[in-house]
């Protein structure tokens, strides 16, 4: 009677290992992006962003996807803030000269948009269509990351504000210089024009 009950709670816990081993291998993330207010007269809405897998985790290291492997950037060695904007600049670029694209969703009225089924993985976020919005900086994100409050030490639902910049005025400005000084060049143009004609 004890060796069937020693028999039936083994059996109970090989079962109950068996299945937090395929939930672990079968969990996924997402990243919700949240807009913060831009200067007057911009708006959150409607902004397009692109989420695109830029690395896997093989064998706990990150590695570029095959797409991307010629990049020489490695991907576990980005400890700053400054690394990680340097190497998301360079990825975005590269994908974009690739044409590699990725998921793009649009934000809501308040500036919030949803990627979920996501992989374990490194993710690169990018704006597609900033509307009337700012220039939103290409961020890099992992999937999962480290926290010591969520469930295994791990947090795969992840939350971030990506940072943004106005909108330089300087295109405008120069468009306005160029227009004031074609204009200047064509009255000089008539002026030197009816100085020499008064001069035959």
């Amino acid at each position: 009677m004890c060796k069937k009950l020693i028999t039936a709670v083994f059996t109970v816990f090989l079962f109950l290992i068996s299945i937090t081993a395929v939930s672990a291998l079968d969990e996924v993330g997402s990243i919700t992006v949240n807009l913060e207010e831009g200067k007057k007269g911009t708006s959150v809405k409607n902004v397009e962003l692109e989420l695109i897998k830029v690395g896997d985790v093989v064998n706990g290291q990150y590695l570029f996807i095959d797409d991307l492997q010629d990049i020489e950037i490695d991907l576990n060695t980005l400890e700053t803030a400054e690394d990680m904007k340097n190497a998301a600049y360079t990825i975005s670029k590269i994908t974009v000269s690739k044409n590699i694209v990725g998921t793009r969703k649009t934000t809501n009225d308040y500036g919030t948009v949803k990627f979920d089924q996501l992989e374990k993985g490194v993710y690169l976020l990018q704006a597609t269509d900033i509307n009337r919005y700012e220039n939103i900086m290409p961020t890099l994100i992992s999937v999962p990351v480290f926290n010591n409050e969520s469930k295994n030490g791990m947090n795969y639902d992840i939350s971030i504000i990506p940072k943004h910049s106005p909108i330089a005025a300087a295109k405008t400005n120069d468009t306005a210089n160029l227009k004031i000084f074609v204009v200047l060049v064509g009255v000089s143009a008539v002026i030197i024009a009816i100085i020499r004609r008064e001069a035959i």
